[in-house]
């Protein structure tokens, strides 16, 4: 069993919050259409030269 401490652990969970404060709010927006396509896409290419696809 692995004890931590507080502080760690706080500092840990807190780090996602700090870091989403730090960038710009334009980063934090929905994609497009044509942006969550290609995200999809690229994926979907990934996955046949790695050859995970069925």
């Amino acid at each position: 069993m692995a004890v931590f401490q507080d502080d760690l652990i706080r500092t840990y969970r807190g780090s996602p919050d700090r870091l989403r404060s730090e960038r710009p709010v334009k980063e934090y927006r929905e994609p497009t259409e044509q942006e969550w396509h290609d995200f999809q896409q690229h994926f979907e290419l990934r996955k046949v030269s790695l050859r995970v696809v069925p």
